[in-house]
């Protein structure tokens, strides 16, 4: 399910790990990025995503839906930030939830940012343009 970086011209390539229990909305995330030439992992909960981190995947941000079955997206935020060695990974709390209260939860646990559902491809880019990952527009 995901795959580790062979010669040096791949080293350029961003990696992004989309965490979410449905697979259309994984499915939807992967076209997206992939477009932009980004490289995509994928885990379909909480404790699958911490498997792929740990694994020694190079992963430079993660996507994550807040509901999930076996370990939410908030868990997930909570245990990554637990190691020191995946500061460098930045997270997107994603959800349907507008409620700023949720927000300021996911960013108190560690997320670096949140993007409400449902979104365009262009908010997405934007969004991590802005968070300095540069996949164009």
């Amino acid at each position: 399910m995901f795959s580790r970086r062979s010669n040096e011209s791949q080293d350029a390539k961003k990696t992004i790990l989309v965490v979410d229990d449905a697979r259309a909305t994984r499915r939807l995330f992967r076209r997206a990025l992939e477009e932009c030439g980004v490289e995509v992992l994928e885990a379909e909960d909480g404790l699958i995503a911490l498997d792929v981190v740990r694994s020694g995947s190079h992963i430079d941000l993660a996507m994550v839906d807040w509901h999930m079955p076996n370990m939410n997206g908030l868990e997930f935020v909570q245990e990554l930030r637990k190691n020191k060695a995946y500061d460098g990974i930045k997270v997107v709390m994603v959800t349907a939830e507008s409620d700023m209260q949720n927000a300021t939860q996911a960013m108190a646990a560690g997320a670096t940012d949140y993007l409400i559902k449902p979104f365009s491809k262009k908010l997405l880019l934007q969004k991590l343009n802005t968070m300095g990952l540069d996949l164009g527009s």
